[in-house]
């Protein structure tokens, strides 16, 4: 499934009355576009809210927000009461997306009075908002979601970038840097159809920023987008993840 099907999904259980979704992804950015991307077609008419621990209640929508500045400053339990007050047009709907909400959940088999009350909060919202225009979905790297919500909550992983969209992402920095002339005197800004898409396969498995910082490296340190330096950024990355090992199937 790509980052387009995924979106398709959410779109789907969002109207299938499934009012609170857990989105795994490491690249916050890219779903926030994405999810922007979904609330702003013309046949869904919906608006996006934003909540973080830092930032508060944030968006390009103001139509929902609270007219204070100083209202939009929410913690983890005065957010889910905000949202459940929110009155919605029957001819809206309206989205809120919690960041890292899952941080609020406990930490193992410890729940303080807080932690039970917001996962009983978020339990009873998504039967609530089953008869409103309104739907949560969580946002963080890693699941970890209660048990008390296991059958309630959906889980969808936001997949990496695909090829298609790797290549847009290269070919964009590329054209960027041959309009610099420091760079394009100095770094190759043109390649061959074979050359990209052999560039573009090392660039697989990396996030897109994680693409777009490794291209910037070896803008830095090379003369062109060598594939041999690519596989030792992404192989560092991987490393330092500790998610997975990695293998040279040269050396097999």
């Amino acid at each position: 499934m790509d980052s387009n099907q995924t979106i398709e999904e959410i779109e789907l259980l969002v109207r299938s009355k499934r009012t609170v979704l857990y989105l795994v992804s490491q690249e916050e950015n890219r779903v926030m576009s994405a999810l922007e991307s979904l609330c702003s077609k013309a046949d869904t008419s919906w608006d996006l809210l934003k909540w973080d621990i830092v930032s508060g209640l944030h968006s390009t929508f103001p139509e929902f927000l609270p007219a204070k500045a100083s209202d939009c400053v929410l913690d983890q339990e005065e957010i889910l009461g905000w949202f459940k007050k929110l009155i919605v047009p029957k001819n809206k709907f309206c989205i809120l997306v919690l960041k890292d909400y899952n941080k609020f959940f406990g930490s193992g088999n410890y729940r303080g009075q807080v932690e039970i009350k917001v996962v009983r909060q978020l339990k009873n919202l998504s039967f609530d908002f089953s008869t409103e225009n309104k739907a949560i979905i969580i946002l963080s790297s890693i699941l970890e979601l209660p048990l008390d919500l296991e059958k309630s909550v959906p889980v969808i992983d936001f997949p990496l970038p695909n090829k298609d969209e790797i290549a847009d992402k290269i070919t964009n920095l590329l054209d960027k840097a041959s309009k610099r002339p420091d760079l394009a005197a100095k770094f190759q800004t043109s390649y061959s159809k074979d050359e990209l898409d052999n560039v573009v396969n090392c660039f697989r498995g990396l996030t897109i920023s994680e693409c777009e910082q490794v291209c910037t490296y070896c803008m830095i340190k090379h003369t062109s987008l060598l594939p041999e330096s690519i596989i030792q950024q992404k192989k560092d990355i991987i490393r330092k993840s500790g998610l997975l090992d990695w293998i040279d199937t040269r050396q097999i």
